[in-house]
């Protein structure tokens, strides 16, 4: 494969100048608005309501399985999430990475845990 030649010029450098500041300018209001509120919205983590608000997926009617109880979900492309509102709110969790809603490290264990262990254990018994 051969990538065509990209003619540099004043103007095309002018041009990566202004994309590059653009996306600074983008990030640090993507921070701003994380550090504003880092709990995030709508059972989504601060990371993923703030920093990748903007998931690209393909345009297809996409279902899923949720990771914890195996509901189906139906979401109009294929960004899905991995958790249903229902379970995600239920352990803390954010809908679309599962991770922990507050990004924080939890010393006690999540609901989740809790039932699959007294699951194990009446198996055991």
């Amino acid at each position: 494969m051969h990538s065509r030649k990209r003619v540099v010029t004043r103007s095309t450098v002018a041009l990566a100048n202004a994309r590059a500041k653009g996306h600074i300018d983008t990030l640090r209001a993507k921070l701003l608005a994380f550090e504003a509120n880092p709990a995030g919205d709508n059972g989504y983590c601060g990371y993923c309501t703030h920093i990748t608000p903007d998931r690209i997926g393909g345009a297809a009617i996409t279902s899923a399985e949720c990771g914890l109880c195996d509901a189906t979900m139906t979401f109009g492309s294929t960004s899905v999430d991995t958790t249903c509102p229902g379970c995600a709110r239920d352990n803390g969790l954010c809908r679309h990475c599962a991770a922990d809603i507050e990004l924080k490290e939890r010393r006690n264990p999540y609901p989740f845990q809790s039932a699959s262990k007294s699951t194990t254990n009446e198996g055991r018994e």
